[in-house]
C-alpha cells in the first residue's frame, strides 16, 4: 500500500508540474517556486500543503518569535518562508544554510517573495553544509539528489551509483560569529548532520529554541540514534520537548 501511494504521488506530481510549471500556489495561498527537476512526489506534497508539513507545524505551534533565526538545511525555502513571515520579528534576520546547488537559486527566489511581503526583514543565504567547528571553512563531499534526502556523504547512506560533488563547510558557531549573532533560534533539517550541531557547544550556548528533524539510522547509517541526540540536548538544558512526527521542538531559558 505504501508503494502504491508513493507511485500515485509521483504520477500526480508529474501531472501537476506539467500543468503549473515551476511556480505553484499552495492551499494556504503561499506562492512557491520549485526547481525544474523537482522530485515529482515532493511537487505533489507541496501542491497539497503536505511538503515539510511536520516542520512547518512545529514552527507555527511552538516557536516563539525571535530577532534571528538560523536554518540549517533550508532546501528550497518552504519552512524558511513560514519562519521568516510568521516567527521572525520586524527588522530581524533569517539565515539560510543550504549546500545543494540544485536548490540555491529557488531558495533565493522564495525568500525574495517572502521579503516582498515583509520588507523590514532581512535574509541571508550561505551556500554550505553544516559541520563541526574544527572543519569550518573546509570542503566536504555532498550527495546531490532531487528529493529531501541529499546530504554529506559522511552522513547519509550512498548507493554505488551515486556520485558526490564538493561543497563548502561552515560551522554554526562560525556563521554566528560572521553575522555578529548574539543569540538566536535554530531550525535544523540537515539530513544526518544533527550530530554535528550537538558538538558545537559554543553555538548552542546561545540558542534558546530548536526545531530539529531527527533522522533514523536507515538514512544516516550513523551510530547516534534520535534518542541519543535528544538526551544530549537535554543535558544542555533544553527541558521543554514537543514532537510532531520526526520533528522535535526543544527550548530552554537563556
Amino acid at each position: 500500500m505504501r508503494i502504491i501511494k508513493a507511485l500515485w504521488r509521483r504520477a500526480g506530481g508529474m501531472a501537476l508540474h506539467r500543468i503549473h510549471g515551476d511556480t505553484l500556489t499552495a492551499p494556504d495561498g503561499q506562492i512557491f517556486d520549485v526547481p525544474s527537476g523537482f522530485h515529482h512526489g515532493d511537487y505533489y506534497r507541496l501542491a497539497a500543503g503536505r511538503y515539510e508539513y511536520d516542520e512547518t507545524q512545529i514552527l507555527r505551534r511552538f516557536f516563539q518569535p525571535d530577532n534571528v533565526i538560523i536554518e540549517a538545511g533550508a532546501n528550497i525555502g518552504v519552512t524558511a518562508r513560514y519562519g521568516f513571515l510568521e516567527k521572525l520579528k520586524g527588522g530581524g534576520a533569517y539565515i539560510c544554510i543550504e549546500p545543494n546547488p540544485n536548490s540555491l537559486e529557488t531558495l533565493a527566489k522564495n525568500m525574495r517573495r517572502a521579503q516582498n511581503l515583509a520588507p523590514g526583514k532581512q535574509f541571508h543565504i550561505i551556500a554550505a553544509a553544516i559541520c563541526e567547528p574544527a572543519q569550518d571553512g573546509g570542503t566536504g563531499a555532498f550527495v546531490r539528489r532531487r528529493n529531501l534526502s541529499s546530504g554529506l556523504a559522511s552522513h547519509v547512506r550512498k548507493s554505488a551509483r551515486e556520485t558526490t560533488i564538493p561543497v563548502a563547510l561552515r560551522s554554526l558557531s562560525g556563521i554566528m560569529a560572521e553575522h555578529n549573532v548574539g543569540r538566536a533560534s535554530l531550525v535544523c533539517d540537515a539530513e544526518g548532520a544533527e550530530h554535528l550541531i550537538i558538538q558545537d557547544r559554543a553555538a548552542l550556548a546561545r540558542i534558546g529554541q530548536v526545531m530539529i528533524e531527527l533522522h533514523e539510522l536507515a538514512l544516516t547509517g550513523l551510530p547516534q540514534t534520535p534518542d541519543d541526540l535528544l538526551a544530549s540536548f537535554k543535558e544542555l538544558g533544553f527541558g521543554r520537548h514537543d514532537r510532531i512526527g520526526h520533528s522535535h521542538y526543544l527550548a530552554r531559558a537563556l
